[in-house]
């Protein structure tokens, strides 16, 4: 599927042989990433990568010793399933207890090891992925797109099929259908003819195809979730609905909402194209955001709020921005910056259940110029206004009314974006 708009991953595959073009585009997230993934704003900018990739590689050697040290046995009648997939707030080993529940037994790749998961590998793979994710890190687009990594991905491709062969695995699950060894995985258990699913770890900022569409399976928190999908154009017979531990209680009936304690959260850029359209993102509105919700708390006599910078993001960076007279960053695990919290101000974001299930009111402010956002996304469901039930700001007069009215989202709305009690019994029936 090609992206509308002027392409440089379509431009750079121009003359490339097919064989190779399919290769090559399991590689275009990393590929925009050379082009787009730049600059202090991001936590782990990509020219940074070099120290990165050699945290990367103390943390592979000491999550394998680690694991090789303490395995969880598979036990008798567990299924095993390769995965990467993790209950958003909860990490790996709370989603594999579950899994245990319902039959199965989560093992990791090489190229996403775990302390909490038994890493499985054949001879030769740890090799060919590290050689890969130093292309994939380090190396140009160019480099990507060379002989010798077409080379390592064909090599990869056959030592899949023989870690699937090997070690009897039924299954793939994975967090993202995006980067690359996921793509890779997902083609050849599919070529295995063993069945693939993707875990969604959070709200979707968006339903459009191909993204989200590449396994044979997909997993939402909730019923709405579902529904957006479909009409997005999603197979809904392919959608499953399991809810999330985390959340996996009723929310209090009683928000709190006042201004004595604020949290905002940024608006973040990413830091790759969607593979639906090309979006050129300015990273100023990241900037422009903030100013915005901080003169409407200033004129309601707020003296200074506590910011929270996506995970993606450097707080360093916002500092140097905007100063720290009025913007306090904090870096608190979420579960207590929200319990201190009033009111959360912020855009679309899973924040907004977290918010709400810990009895705090989420004031959604959500600039938006001819229908999109300032990145150039339509927003979702129910950050776009569609829904009553929860109110929503365009502007700095309409974000500063809601904050004098106080409206408050209703508690409804919650139980149709994640389905309690959490269950995935469903695995037994798409992972045989």
């Amino acid at each position: 599927m090609k992206r509308a708009g002027v392409d440089v991953f379509e431009e750079m595959l121009r003359g490339i042989p097919e064989d190779q073009r399919r290769i090559a585009s399991r590689m275009q997230y990393e590929i925009d990433r050379c082009f787009y993934h730049y600059g202090e704003q991001f936590r782990y900018p990509r020219e940074g990568v070099m120290r990165r990739s050699l945290r990367a590689v103390v943390r592979s050697l000491r999550a394998t010793i680690a694991a090789s040290r303490r395995r969880r046995a598979c036990g008798d009648g567990l299924r095993r399933i390769l995965s990467t997939a993790y209950c958003e707030g909860g990490g790996y080993h709370l989603l594999d207890d579950y899994l245990r529940l319902a039959g199965f037994h989560a093992v990791a790749p090489v190229w996403e090891p775990s302390w909490h998961r038994q890493i499985v590998s054949v001879n030769g793979l740890f090799r060919v992925v590290r050689k890969l994710q130093n292309m994939l890190e380090r190396g140009s687009a160019a480099d990507m797109l060379s002989a010798p990594t077409f080379t390592l991905a064909g090599r990869l491709d056959s030592l899949l099929e023989d870690l699937i062969r090997e070690h009897r695995l039924h299954g793939l699950l994975v967090a993202s259908d995006m980067p690359f060894f996921e793509r890779s995985a997902i083609e050849a258990f599919r070529r295995a003819e063993r069945p693939t699913v993707l875990f969604l770890h959070g709200l979707p900022g968006r339903y459009a195809p191909p993204d989200d569409d590449r396994t044979d399976f997909l997993v939402v928190w909730g019923e709405k979730i579902r529904d957006l999908y479909i009409s997005a154009g999603f197979d809904g017979s392919k959608i499953r609905v399991s809810g999330n531990p985390m959340l996996n209680h009723k929310p209090p009936a009683v928000l709190r909402c006042s201004t004595d304690d604020v949290l905002v959260l940024t608006k973040a850029m990413s830091g790759a194209q969607n593979s639906d359209r090309i979006r050129i993102p300015d990273r100023t509105r990241c900037v422009v955001y903030l100013l915005m919700v901080q003169r409407v708390l200033q004129r309601r006599g707020v003296r200074g709020a506590r910011l929270r910078v996506h995970p993606s993001e450097n707080p360093r960076w916002y500092e140097r921005m905007i100063g720290t007279g009025f913007y306090s960053v904090d870096c608190a695990p979420l579960e207590l910056s929200l319990r201190r919290a009033t009111i959360v101000i912020g855009p679309a974001s899973t924040v907004f259940l977290h918010s709400l299930w810990r009895g705090v009111t989420y004031v959604v402010f959500e600039p938006t110029y001819q229908g999109e956002d300032f990145f150039s996304m339509v927003p979702p469901a129910p950050f776009d206004g569609s829904d009553a039930r929860v109110p929503v700001a365009h502007t700095e007069e309409e974000l500063e009314r809601l904050l004098r009215e106080q409206p408050k989202t209703d508690p409804s709305i919650l139980s149709e974006y994640v389905r309690i009690p959490f269950d995935i019994s469903f695995m037994k029936d798409i992972v045989p």
